[in-house]
């Protein structure tokens, strides 16, 4: 008989009083008795603190963990301490799921007696009023798909691939490889997610999106867009180029081309941080624009980076970007 799974669900919670509710029903519709979620809080007076609170005298498995220092990062390795789940999964608390959806990928891990250490998944963007508005491809629409090799496929889509809530992580393969989230930065998702799959063996991907993935969220952390969020994301690029150059597998060759894409996508924050902070934002992608050279498939972009140069390309990336959103009407 195949092992029952234990999730561990992991909620940062920061001043999302319109959202969390919302959040915590769509957890609680898929939530087993041996389940937990773990709202992860800081230390003041807070709506959507007294919400949780509440959720956790009324449901059991709940509970209410306070941070011991500040930040997403640190909110969500207090979260991973005190974890006792098989798989942890990481919810953002102004998102929600389709519990049904989630359920499927418990039955194919439990199916798989708990050997995936690390299981992708599409997912689903909603704008700030719930409405859908995209849905992510770049995994088969198959309901089964367990190599290493298939990460060459599955890269190729142009979605980020570092959002924590698109996975699903064996807690005993994270407490092995002492895989927590650098504090201190921005950007940790990227970093935390380059780490878990260089060091992941056992890999699996569902494209059925599970994950509603609320963006542009007015009052949102990463609504504004500063100079220190540009620093951490050099410094974030650079350290996980270095690991990633120093493997040779097929998912370390595709990571160097990700975060080579995650420097390329952000040149628009050139014209995006407040005009003051211009020069030094150049300055920064300027130090860090060597990354480029690990890209041994020059295409397109590249091309007119070489051409353009770093400010006309950020420019033309900027237009394309508003366009785009102006498409989506988010």
């Amino acid at each position: 008989m195949k092992k029952a799974i234990k999730i561990s669900f992991i909620m940062p919670v920061y001043r999302v009083e319109e959202y969390v509710k919302e959040c915590i029903e769509s957890i609680l519709g898929c939530l087993r008795e041996d389940d937990e979620l773990l709202f992860v809080i800081r230390d003041f007076k807070d709506k959507s603190n007294e919400i949780c609170r509440e959720y956790a005298k009324r449901y059991q498995g709940l509970e209410v963990i306070l941070q011991d220092k500040t930040g997403l990062s640190n909110a969500r390795n207090c979260g991973l301490k005190r974890a006792k789940g098989d798989y942890v999964v990481f919810v953002d608390s102004d998102d929600y799921i389709k519990a049904s959806y989630l359920e499927k990928r418990r039955q194919l891990l439990e199916q798989m007696d708990c050997e995936i250490e690390v299981l992708i998944s599409d997912f689903i963007g909603i704008d700030d009023r719930g409405r859908q508005y995209f849905i992510s491809h770049q995994i088969k629409e198959s309901q089964n798909i367990m190599t290493r090799e298939y990460f060459a496929e599955y890269s190729k889509g142009l979605d980020s691939y570092w959002n924590v809530w698109r996975y699903f992580y064996q807690r005993e393969f994270l407490k092995k490889e002492n895989l927590f989230f650098l504090e201190g930065i921005r950007n940790e998702d990227v970093d935390f997610t380059t780490r878990v799959l260089l060091k992941t063996k056992k890999i699996g991907y569902y494209h059925e999106p599970y994950y509603c993935y609320r963006t542009r969220r007015k009052g949102a952390l990463t609504t504004e867009i500063e100079k220190d969020h540009i620093r951490d994301l050099m410094r974030v690029l650079e350290i996980n180029m270095e690991n990633c150059k120093r493997e040779d597998s097929v998912i370390s060759q595709c990571l160097k081309q990700k975060l080579i894409r995650e420097y390329i996508w952000n040149l628009p924050f050139l014209y995006e941080v407040p005009k003051v902070q211009r020069k030094e934002v150049y300055d920064m992608f300027r130090k860090s624009q060597y990354l480029l050279k690990e890209n041994k498939k020059r295409g397109s972009i590249a091309f007119w980076i070489d051409r353009l140069g770093i400010r006309g390309s950020g420019y033309l990336l900027h237009i394309l970007k508003k366009i785009r959103r102006k498409m989506r009407k988010v």
